[in-house]
């Protein structure tokens, strides 16, 4: 019997070391490695008008002395749309659709996004006097200077921070992406008297988010 006990004893003090061996060692093992979001998780909810942000430090503005030359090589002429109906992104992802909303004394739009045939968001709800996609399909543009970083689905009102007001004139986009070239005038019509102003912006580089 006194045999017995011993080996008991033995057992448990055991059982008792490596249960205190296992404790120790999930406290120095390593954490667990948490896995990537998957690209469903990344992808931007287009679904809801985009979020408005600040410019920050991604766009910047300079004013020019004299535009650059729009050479059709390091600056690309663009056009911007006024006219009420589709306008279609060049890569074929997502449509504008432009309705007139007011005309006094320039038309101006509402202006809604639909992606894939899917239901119509509003961009500006009959502010705009234009609308323009970048060839690149990452940014649109609705007048005054409304900019929306379709990839991160971001709005920034560039009219407002840099105090640029109407009216605004989209010129050129740098063969790069990342340069807007734009004129203002104080008037929309008949303004021989005010010279343009000429204004480079300084636009993000690419930061896919899906």
């Amino acid at each position: 019997m006194a045999g017995d006990h011993r080996g008991l004893v033995v057992v448990v003090l055991l059982a008792g070391l490596i249960a205190t061996a296992g404790a120790a060692g999930g406290e120095g093992s390593s954490p667990q490695v948490q896995k990537p979001p998957t690209n469903a998780a990344q992808r931007v909810d287009r679904s809801k008008p985009p979020e408005t942000a600040e410019p920050g430090a991604e766009f910047t503005v300079r004013r020019l002395t004299v535009p650059p030359t729009i050479d059709g090589r390091t600056w690309m002429t663009i056009s911007q749309v006024s006219a009420a109906g589709p306008l279609r992104a060049p890569n074929g992802q997502f449509t504008l659709t432009l309705e007139e909303a007011t005309s006094v004394e320039v038309v101006h739009y509402r202006v809604d996004f639909s992606e894939g045939g899917g239901a119509r968001v509003q961009l500006d709800p009959g502010g705009a006097v234009y609308a323009f996609i970048s060839a690149d399909s990452r940014w649109i543009i609705t007048g005054p200077l409304e900019v929306i970083d379709v990839t991160n689905w971001r709005r920034y009102s560039l009219s407002s921070s840099f105090k640029i007001e109407p009216f605004v004139v989209l010129r050129a986009l740098s063969s790069d992406g990342r340069r807007l070239l734009i004129s203002r005038q104080p008037c929309p019509f008949d303004c021989r008297n005010f010279p343009d102003e000429y204004f480079e912006i300084g636009l993000p580089g690419t930061t896919a988010k899906g």
